[in-house]
């Protein structure tokens, strides 16, 4: 018959991404290496959700797969951006920065996920072409994906065309995950470049607070 041992968990030596542990990210935190951080953060966000995808052999991708990967990775995104510790809570309307405010006046709480994703859409311009329907895009296609394993309401996810088919709804799956990764990269040169303390993500300051 096993026994099962049990320990402490040293939580200096867990692996954050392939080179960087808990203790090596403090390390960097107290140094205040900013080129450091920003290579953590995009090493760690793309070893997540970036590279296992690009190993899928292409026979066997599919595009819901690497939409709902590029969904949780612009959220994140632009939690870090806004300095938000979570996604789940919502935003009075009036706290809501144009244009992304709601045009319904009805419309006094919004979701901060939806409303993160019209953040990042207007600020990144490879998005563009789906801009001003940030709001249908994260019900029908983030939410429909995340919650119902399938889009919603005659949007279509595809691996071919353009990023944003907009007359047919249709999103370019690999497309858009490698906007994402581009806008990942901007952001770690951002981090490079800003004062220290800007744009850390949230992952950071929860890591700095254990133990």
């Amino acid at each position: 018959m096993m026994h099962r041992t049990t320990g402490v968990l040293d939580l200096n030596n867990v692996e954050l991404s392939s080179t960087v542990t808990v203790a090596g990210y403090r390390e960097m935190e107290r140094s205040q290496n900013r080129n450091g951080l920003a290579h953590f953060v995009q090493e760690r966000l793309s070893e997540r959700y970036i590279a296992p995808l690009q190993a899928v052999p292409p026979k066997k991708k599919h595009g819901f797969l690497v939409m709902a990967a590029s969904c949780l990775l612009v959220e994140t995104l632009e939690s870090f951006y806004q300095g938000w510790e979570s996604t789940d809570k919502g935003m009075n309307r009036v706290d809501i920065k144009d244009p992304c405010k709601p045009t319904d006046p009805n419309r006094t709480t919004v979701s901060s996920g939806e409303v993160a994703f019209c953040y990042f859409f207007q600020r990144e311009q490879e998005f563009a072409a789906i801009r001003t329907y940030e709001q249908a895009f994260y019900k029908h296609v983030r939410c429909g994906l995340l919650h119902q394993g399938e889009t919603m309401s005659g949007w279509r996810v595809q691996r071919k065309e353009e990023l944003f088919d907009v007359p047919n709804l249709t999103v370019n799956a690999t497309k858009f995950l490698m906007a994402v990764r581009r806008s990942l990269r901007a952001y770690a040169e951002k981090l490079r470049s800003a004062e220290y303390g800007a744009h850390l993500p949230s992952v950071c300051f929860a890591l700095s607070k254990s133990g």
